[in-house]
Parts: C-alpha cells; sequence; structure tokens
C-alpha cells in the first residue's frame, strides 16, 4: 500500500535562500511523505509546491473589435508565478504564435494590434509558470475581431421613388458603408440644388451599415437630376463615424453622377418653380356659339396637366368644362351645353410635374350665344 521514489534536483548552489520543488508524476498525491534533503547546507528553507496556478483571461474574452494599441489582461491566483506567455491564434485556435513573454506576471500585456493581420476569429492564450514548476493556462472563450480597415462609403441613393418633387416634400437619402457603423452628432451631407447647394442632416441609421439623410425642399431649390455637390460633401460636422473597432470612417463619395452616386442610381426632380400660364383665346370681347378652340401658353416644359373651368358671372363663381388631362395648349370646347351669357370668362388650371400650380382668366368677358335672332315686329 505504499510507494516511495527520489527526485533529485541538481545545480543549486549552497547557501541560505528560498527553493521550490515541484512533486511530479504518483507523487503528488497529498496523502504522501516527502522528504527533502540538502547537501551540507545548515540554512535555507524549501518550498514543497504541488498546486497547479489558475489563470483567467479576463480581456479579450470574445466578441471585441479591436485596433490599434490595446491592454490584454488576466488574473492569477498564485502569488508564486515566475514566468507567462501571452500566444495569438488568427484561426479560432488552430493555431498560435508568441505575442510576449515575461518572467514577470503584471496581469497585463499592452499589445499593438498594428502588427496582426485582420481576422474575424483570433484569440489569446495566456500561459502561467509559477516558482516550482506548475503550470496552467487559459484561452478567450470566443473569437474577437481585429480590424485596421477603416470603413468607406460604397453607395449613395436614396429610398424616394424616382419622380417630380417640390418646396415642402422631403427626400431620404442613403450613403451606404461596407461594414456597420456607429454614429454620433449630426454629419451632413452637401446636396447641388441650384445656385444654393443644400446642406442635409444626417436622421438615422447607427449602427448599420446604411445611414439615412433626409432633404426637405426649399423654395427655390431645384435640380434636374439630384445628386451631391463632390467626392467631399459628406463632412463629420463636429461628430464621429466609427466602425465597432473604432476606425473612423472614409468619407470619400463617388463622383457626382459616376457609379454608385446619387445621381447615377436615382432620377429625381426637384422642381419649387410654379408653372406660367396665359389664355390666349377667347381672351377679348368676342361672340361664341357651337365649338370653339380655348387656347393658351405654359412656360413650363414639366407643365404636364390641365384643367379648363367656365364662368357666366364675370368670374364670381366657376365650373369645370374639361377634367385633368395633358396639357396640349387647346380645348375644343362644344359650347352649348353652357347657358347663354354676355360675361363669360374661361380659367385655365395648369400642375406641373412637381406638384406645383398656376392659373390664368380671360382679359374680358366675352358673350355666349345660341339663339338665333327673330322678328319681334313689323
Amino acid at each position: 500500500g505504499t510507494s516511495s521514489g527520489t527526485q533529485t534536483t541538481s545545480g543549486i548552489s549552497d547557501g541560505d535562500g528560498t527553493y521550490y520543488w515541484r512533486v511530479l508524476g504518483a507523487y503528488r498525491s497529498a496523502d504522501h511523505t516527502t522528504q527533502i534533503s540538502r547537501g551540507n547546507a545548515t540554512t535555507g528553507s524549501f518550498v514543497l509546491d504541488t498546486t497547479d496556478p489558475v489563470v483567467a483571461v479576463t480581456s479579450p474574452n470574445g466578441g471585441e473589435s479591436w485596433t490599434g494599441t490595446k491592454s490584454v489582461t488576466w488574473s492569477t491566483t498564485d502569488a508564486n508565478v515566475s514566468t507567462r506567455v501571452v500566444y495569438i491564434s488568427t484561426n479560432g485556435g488552430s493555431s498560435y504564435s508568441v505575442l510576449s513573454s515575461s518572467t514577470t506576471d503584471s496581469g497585463s500585456y499592452s499589445w499593438n494590434t498594428t502588427g496582426t493581420v485582420d481576422s474575424t476569429t483570433v484569440r489569446i492564450k495566456v500561459t502561467v509558470t509559477d516558482k516550482a514548476g506548475n503550470t496552467a493556462k487559459d484561452i478567450s472563450n470566443a473569437n474577437f475581431t481585429l480590424d485596421h480597415t477603416a470603413p468607406a462609403v460604397t453607395n449613395v441613393t436614396s429610398s424616394t421613388a424616382n419622380d417630380y418633387y417640390k418646396a415642402g416634400e422631403a427626400i431620404s437619402i442613403q450613403v451606404v458603408f461596407g461594414e456597420k457603423v456607429n454614429v454620433t452628432g449630426t454629419p451632413q451631407l452637401t446636396l447641388q440644388n441650384g445656385s444654393s447647394n443644400a446642406v442635409v442632416n444626417y436622421a438615422s441609421g447607427t449602427g448599420t451599415d446604411t445611414l439615412t439623410f433626409t432633404y426637405t425642399i426649399s423654395s427655390g431649390d431645384t435640380s434636374s437630376d439630384l445628386d451631391y455637390v463632390a467626392t467631399d460633401s459628406l463632412k463629420l460636422n463636429g461628430g464621429t463615424i466609427l466602425d465597432k473597432a473604432l476606425n473612423p470612417a472614409k468619407l470619400t463619395l463617388a463622383a457626382p453622377g459616376a457609379t454608385y452616386s446619387l445621381g447615377a442610381n436615382k432620377a429625381i426632380v426637384v422642381d419649387t418653380t410654379a408653372p406660367v400660364v396665359a389664355v390666349t383665346s377667347p381672351n377679348t370681347l368676342v361672340y361664341w356659339r357651337d365649338s370653339k378652340s380655348v387656347t393658351w401658353t405654359t412656360t413650363d416644359t414639366n407643365a404636364y396637366s390641365r384643367i379648363i373651368y367656365v364662368s357666366t358671372n364675370g368670374g364670381s363663381s366657376y365650373t369645370s368644362i374639361a377634367g385633368a388631362a395633358l396639357d396640349s395648349g387647346s380645348y375644343t370646347w362644344d359650347t352649348t351645353g353652357t347657358s347663354d351669357s354676355s360675361t363669360v370668362r374661361i380659367k385655365v388650371y395648369v400642375i406641373d410635374k412637381a406638384g406645383n400650380t398656376a392659373n390664368d382668366v380671360s382679359n374680358a368677358n366675352f358673350t355666349l350665344d345660341h339663339t338665333a335672332p327673330a322678328v319681334t315686329n313689323v
């Protein structure tokens, strides 16, 4: 029921001091009696240490995204740790290489990550050895990411439909990055909209790869194909756009009109100018009956709809004689459906593609007369 053996350590100089022995194999069991002899020395002490140290990696421990210089940290329970080694794996733990080795266990290591390739499957391993030679290790609980690449804009588009828009209407513009970004403050995007550019504020999207800017059209704005001004039209405006690893975003946009630009992706027209319409006939004191041509001119190339009204009381009230239809500049009116009057006026109401409106009325009253003259006396 008993066993015995001898473990010999050599190379220790005679003299005072403290010496640590690691008991190997089966002799580490607590129910063994261990006797140590030490040459001719008469002073000094001997420490018998059969307990492995306990080490626990505390950071990074899974899910982090790192760039630049970071602190690898761990904790140990053994005050007799004599050496520690920090290892790095960029393949999820399949293999490791040494980052740092030291004879002092401080519980932390300042690591300049720029010397390691980007990876989403990075793990840290820390091994410690106590003075008796007992060892322990711990590894990050899960993979973390090394990311030294700044997020960049990949596309600018709009969730607003291709169409014509007028003052007061809102256009939603999306700036897309190659990865998720976090935003602080209010970045801005400058749009080309005529003689004065529109500076548009960031609205939403932090934590995603798509940031939304909302452009509310102001009076006087105009654009035949809405786009930003230049490749540097995206500004931080005192805010930040960072990825999870805190890399600042590259803000350079595609050239206006080029592939991936707002202008290339969308066909949004901004039109805040009301059309100009002028009734040309009937416009003076004339007498009409049967079918006649109502005519007018418009100066807006975007004018596409017209409604025609008639008044038989000099313009006090109007009724429609022709509903909304494409603006051709003329309408053949069968006057027989309208009662005779000497105070008739025509009003033409024009709507452009953006919804801007204008109207014009005959300059003077004219007469509708469908009654044949009759002999009243001889």
